[in-house]
């Protein structure tokens, strides 16, 4: 990587990071509102955020596949093939959703009952969140691949802003403050990044062709880097579903907080890799040479050590600057350690992103058998320890442990694989 691109890099990801920060700490503050609610409404609160983060699994899965795919396109025909993808797309998302929306307002006693939501609404709103959370990526991965990062990084700016503004209408001039109301904030910051990235990037898709999309050879790209982006995204998330059915909703409401403070790692770090992925896709594809990955790994690195290291000197600083209430205040001990079980995670998540990019997707079994037994470990600890009589951070201390424990493995098993591609790739160059 030359000076000139090396600029280019850094001021993109400066850029796309600045723009998360603002945005996910406008989600943060969020939660700042949310939790006048009490603890047991913000339980229902959180937990219906990471409902929506695991709805919103195959987004990840479809940013990823169509940004390579603009990323990789180069003729006219690769033009019109992305077009007729990202319409298809578009309308079977919307006809599914409808489906399961049937579906869900027909179980919604039951399944509420089963995660230990009272208001039905809660539901509902992150049903519908979720179609939005999967329109958005269709676009967004567009601009992702064509390294428009400027418009990209508005797309996720606002959606923290407006996510923050509706909420602050809600719980402080109407005062609504209940889970349905956050929520309702959650859908309509998605709501305006939707419309936002689709107006921003509406010359893709508002391209007159007559191409059908091959769906095979679509789909054999989609499911592996579905699967494989969607694993970090699981060990990230699926914490809090268990949590709220084994510790009950004022103690989920608390684990909750120190989640959301502890998950700041990847959100500040991940825009670097939403950088990286498409300039290593370009680079495969034009036969050029790029040191994304390395810069990538340094920044993250360097990056999570200083997150984790400020939140573990100061464990109570965000609860304190969200004005979380004193009761909040026993759960902060977790928060660093939770921190810290996020930088190997973000750490694999770019060894992820590189081989996806390079098309090798032999990780993903194995990314696959560790989410299968981080669920069973998660069933397993939270079944032994909720009824502990412990302190509460103690208690929470075996899951932070055993996120860590299953991150700390993921980065070893895409550090193995990632390690393999890079000699493949060398060889590869000798041989030229």
């Amino acid at each position: 990587m030359n000076d000139e691109t090396r600029a280019t890099f850094f001021r993109q990801g400066g850029w796309v990071s600045f723009a998360t920060f603002t945005g996910g700490f406008a989600c943060y503050l969020v939660h700042l509102f949310a939790q006048k609610a009490g603890a047991a409404e913000y339980g229902n609160f959180t937990t219906a955020i990471r409902l929506l983060e695991m709805a919103a699994l195959p987004a990840v899965g479809l940013q990823t596949v169509i940004a390579h795919q603009a990323a990789s396109a180069r003729t006219p025909d690769d033009e019109a093939r992305l077009t007729a993808t990202v319409g298809a797309l578009a309308k079977y998302i919307a006809g599914v959703w409808l489906v399961l929306a049937l579906a869900l307002f027909v179980a919604r006693q039951p399944l509420g009952q089963a995660l230990q939501i009272s208001h039905p609404a809660t539901l509902a709103m992150a049903f519908a969140t979720a179609l939005c959370a999967l329109l958005l990526p269709l676009a967004a991965g567009t601009l992702q691949g064509r390294q428009q990062f400027a418009p990209f990084g508005g797309v996720v700016l606002s959606n923290g802003l407006t996510r923050l503004l509706v909420v602050a209408v809600l719980f402080e001039w109407l005062r609504w403050r209940t889970a349905p109301a956050g929520m309702s904030a959650v859908l309509l910051g998605y709501a305006a990044a939707v419309a936002i990235a689709w107006w921003t990037a509406r010359f893709t898709f508002t391209t007159s062709n007559q191409t059908r999309t091959d769906w095979k050879p679509w789909l054999r790209r989609f499911v592996p880097l579905s699967l494989g982006a969607g694993a970090g995204i699981f060990l990230m998330s699926v914490d809090m579903i268990f949590v709220k059915r084994h510790f009950g909703e004022i103690q989920a409401g608390l684990y909750g907080a120190a989640s959301t403070f502890g998950r700041v790692v990847p959100m500040l770090l991940g825009p670097i890799i939403a950088v990286m992925f498409p300039k290593i896709v370009r680079a495969a594809a034009t036969g050029t040479r790029t040191r994304a990955l390395e810069w990538t790994l340094a920044v993250t690195a360097i990056g999570g050590a200083l997150i984790a290291g400020g939140l573990t000197l100061w464990p109570e600083l965000p609860l304190r600057l969200a004005r979380f209430k004193p009761e909040y205040m026993e759960i902060a001990p977790l928060i660093p350690q939770l921190a810290w079980a996020m930088v190997p995670l973000v750490l694999g998540g770019v060894l992820v992103n590189y081989l996806l990019a390079r098309d090798d997707h032999r990780v993903v079994p194995w990314l696959l058998v560790l989410c299968v037994g981080y669920a069973f470990a998660l069933e397993y600890f939270c079944t032994h320890w909720a009824a502990t009589p412990s302190p509460l951070a103690s208690r929470f201390t075996p899951l932070a442990w055993t996120l860590g424990a299953f991150n700390c493995a993921y980065l070893a098993v895409t550090l193995g694989f990632a390690l393999r591609r890079r000699a493949v790739d060398a060889a590869a160059a000798r041989a030229v």
